[in-house]
């Protein structure tokens, strides 16, 4: 018989929880479907809670996985899929909770189900009505471009979207806000195991292109407690 080949995770998979989690947890029955309801097998997802979060847990073979949560967690993040799906997903997908949801049916979005603009190849997808487009740049603590950054919006605490930065450390996110809208931005790098992070808040949505400098931390477990608001935000007029 064949081995199924253990998943492909795009953001680096981990086997423990962030340490800073709440210890009280509850079961939470997650089911993963495409837009035709078709199950995901295999994929991996987890529970985030502000900037921290669990474990990656697999779903079974009818896309079925029970994960332990902390009380409250406000979303899931699916993170990957093994190497045998053949669809072609749009990773990282984040799916909101209502915090007091025992289970959660999440569909995971294809490139097939985006409206596009014009009938082209290389159309962008359009965006919802009332957004706004977040921009900008992340650089490590030694100034070099942050490949593969994860880098998440926030209204209050609200996680409004989340994405990965490019070979060049840019990233762009759409948020279901007006443009002009006040909002945190905050940067972990790498998203398993960081080793540098960066907050900077009262950004304005569509406005201002930041780039954020990111500072190096310790493990985890040293400075779970350490704030992160020193990082240096540079609007975006070409200087560094």
């Amino acid at each position: 018989s064949t081995t199924e080949p253990p998943p492909l995770f795009f953001l680096g998979s981990s086997d423990i929880d962030d340490p800073a989690l709440p210890k009280e947890r509850v079961n939470l029955v997650v089911t993963l479907v495409d837009s035709d309801d078709v199950s995901i097998p295999r994929a991996g997802v987890e529970a985030v809670w502000g900037e921290w979060r669990t474990k990656t847990y697999t779903t079974d073979a009818e896309g079925h996985v029970t994960m332990s949560v902390p009380r409250g967690v406000r979303s899931l993040e699916v993170v990957g899929v093994p190497t045998s799906e053949t669809r072609n997903f749009l990773l990282l997908h984040t799916h909101s909770l209502d915090g007091d949801a025992a289970e959660a049916r999440v569909v995971v979005t294809r490139p097939c189900d985006i409206v596009i603009i014009e009938a082209s190849a290389f159309a962008p997808p359009l965006p919802p009505p009332e957004c706004a487009e977040i921009r900008g740049r992340v650089f490590d603590a030694f100034g070099c471009p942050a490949t593969a950054a994860h880098c998440a919006a926030f209204s209050g605490s609200d996680r409004l979207a989340s994405v990965l930065t490019n070979d060049d450390g840019v990233y762009s996110m759409f948020i279901p806000r007006a443009p002009g809208t006040r909002v945190q931005i905050s940067v972990r790098f790498p998203i398993s195991a960081p080793t540098s992070r960066g907050v900077v808040s009262d950004v304005p949505a569509g406005v201002t292109e930041p780039t954020l400098y990111l500072e190096e931390i310790g493990p985890l477990e040293v400075n779970r407690c350490r704030r992160w608001n020193r990082v240096r935000m540079v609007a975006s007029t070409g200087s560094q």
